[in-house]
Protein backbone atom coordinates (compact mmCIF):
# COMPACT_ATOMS: atom_id res chain seq x y z
CA UNK A 1 0.00 0.00 0.00
CA UNK A 2 1.33 3.20 -1.19
CA UNK A 3 0.44 7.11 -0.48
CA UNK A 4 1.94 9.45 -2.90
CA UNK A 5 1.68 13.10 -2.77
CA UNK A 6 3.09 14.08 -6.19
CA UNK A 7 1.94 12.81 -8.82
CA UNK A 8 6.06 12.22 -10.16
CA UNK A 9 5.93 9.82 -7.05
CA UNK A 10 2.55 8.60 -8.55
CA UNK A 11 3.76 7.63 -11.43
CA UNK A 12 7.03 5.69 -9.68
CA UNK A 13 4.39 3.89 -7.30
CA UNK A 14 2.37 2.66 -10.48
CA UNK A 15 5.44 1.88 -12.53
CA UNK A 16 6.59 -0.36 -9.31
CA UNK A 17 3.09 -2.18 -9.18
CA UNK A 18 3.35 -2.89 -12.47
CA UNK A 19 6.77 -4.73 -12.91
CA UNK A 20 8.78 -2.06 -14.21
CA UNK A 21 11.64 -0.87 -12.04
CA UNK A 22 13.53 2.51 -13.70
CA UNK A 23 17.61 3.09 -12.78
CA UNK A 24 18.13 5.92 -10.19
CA UNK A 25 19.29 7.73 -13.99
CA UNK A 26 16.73 7.50 -15.82
CA UNK A 27 14.04 8.50 -12.90
CA UNK A 28 15.70 11.55 -12.81
CA UNK A 29 15.45 12.22 -16.60
CA UNK A 30 11.81 12.72 -18.43
CA UNK A 31 9.84 9.56 -17.07
CA UNK A 32 7.68 9.73 -20.56
CA UNK A 33 10.02 9.00 -22.93
CA UNK A 34 8.58 5.61 -24.84
CA UNK A 35 12.37 4.37 -24.61
CA UNK A 36 12.75 4.26 -21.22
CA UNK A 37 10.22 2.11 -20.99
CA UNK A 38 11.54 -0.46 -23.10
CA UNK A 39 14.79 -0.76 -21.82
CA UNK A 40 13.36 -0.73 -18.27
CA UNK A 41 13.28 -4.29 -16.52
CA UNK A 42 10.49 -6.41 -15.39
CA UNK A 43 11.02 -7.60 -11.29
CA UNK A 44 8.60 -7.86 -8.86
CA UNK A 45 4.79 -8.40 -9.55
CA UNK A 46 1.79 -7.28 -7.66
CA UNK A 47 -1.78 -7.96 -7.97
CA UNK A 48 -2.65 -4.60 -8.05
CA UNK A 49 -6.18 -4.10 -6.59
CA UNK A 50 -7.27 -0.78 -7.52
CA UNK A 51 -7.97 0.65 -10.67
CA UNK A 52 -8.03 3.76 -10.42
CA UNK A 53 -6.19 5.79 -7.01
CA UNK A 54 -8.29 6.28 -4.38
CA UNK A 55 -8.95 10.16 -3.30
CA UNK A 56 -10.62 11.74 -0.48
CA UNK A 57 -13.67 12.54 -0.55
CA UNK A 58 -15.75 15.31 0.34
CA UNK A 59 -16.10 14.75 4.03
CA UNK A 60 -12.40 14.30 4.24
CA UNK A 61 -11.86 17.41 2.25
CA UNK A 62 -13.81 19.57 4.84
CA UNK A 63 -12.24 18.03 7.70
CA UNK A 64 -8.59 18.08 6.23
CA UNK A 65 -7.75 20.37 3.30
CA UNK A 66 -4.53 18.80 2.68
CA UNK A 67 -5.28 15.51 2.16
CA UNK A 68 -6.86 16.80 -1.39
CA UNK A 69 -3.27 15.75 -2.96
CA UNK A 70 -3.03 12.60 -1.40
CA UNK A 71 -3.23 9.31 -3.70
CA UNK A 72 -3.46 5.92 -2.21
CA UNK A 73 -2.93 2.88 -4.70
CA UNK A 74 -2.83 -0.92 -2.99
CA UNK A 75 -1.08 -4.30 -4.30
CA UNK A 76 -0.75 -7.74 -3.05
CA UNK A 77 2.96 -9.09 -3.66
CA UNK A 78 2.67 -12.44 -5.76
Amino acid sequence: MCISFHSLEDRIIKRHFQGIVLHPDEVASNLDDKSLRNQAEKQIRYNIQTKQIIQADHDELDENPKSRSAKLRYGIKL
